[in-house]
């Protein structure tokens, strides 16, 4: 399960990567081409998290996984055919990020990662233009893209960020269980030795 959600999350990672990069890159493209790559962007998502929510043993799909995988192919597929509220739409959906960003972040400082704060950071800045994109429905197509992209970057840095997170917790949990068979190799090289005696 572990190794499912960290491909997850660098799938995801990747994807909105690219997407901040792309739309960074060509901020003059259409409105159109933009809802295009974001649409498909989401729909891609959508599958990642469906698949990342399945549970083989129990057969059946987390339900909040699923809820998210729905809402992203909605949200995706409403883009692609309605352009024109794709501000708005992606307002709120890079608000809702941003909140996760800064919930994300408290955790990450009580699980003792040292640069906690940055994705604090992150996660107000994207609430913040989350809430611009929101306010602003009629910003161009220019403006829109360096939001979009900027978005993205901060969706991409979220995912790299639990990726390193789950690495760690791997890593501890993996020194708990070296520690707990040493122990346990110690304590029955002890009584081997007190038999012995």
């Amino acid at each position: 399960m572990l190794k499912k959600t960290k491909l997850s999350l660098a799938i995801r990672g990747i994807i909105f990567a690219a997407l901040g990069i792309f739309c960074l890159a060509s901020p003059r493209g259409t409105l159109e081409s933009i809802a295009w790559v974001v649409g498909l962007v989401l729909v891609v998502t959508a599958v990642a998290t469906f698949i990342m929510g399945r549970d083989r043993e129990k057969g059946h799909v987390e339900t909040m996984h699923l809820i998210t995988a729905i809402l992203m192919v909605v949200v995706g597929v409403l883009i692609i055919l309605r352009p024109q509220i794709i501000a708005i739409l992606l307002g709120v959906f890079i608000f809702v990020e941003g909140l996760d960003f800064c919930v994300d972040s408290t955790r990450y400082r009580r699980a003792g990662i040292k640069y906690w704060w940055v994705l604090l950071a992150v996660g107000v800045l994207t609430i913040l233009l989350g809430l611009w994109a929101i306010c602003t429905p009629w910003v161009g197509a220019t403006m829109l893209s360096i939001v979009v992209g900027i978005g993205a970057l901060g969706i991409a840095a979220d995912s790299f960020t639990a990726l390193v997170g789950l690495g760690r917790v791997e890593r501890f949990f993996k020194e708990l269980k070296d520690s707990a068979n040493k122990q346990l190799d110690d304590s029955e090289h002890f009584e081997e030795v007190e038999i012995v005696k």
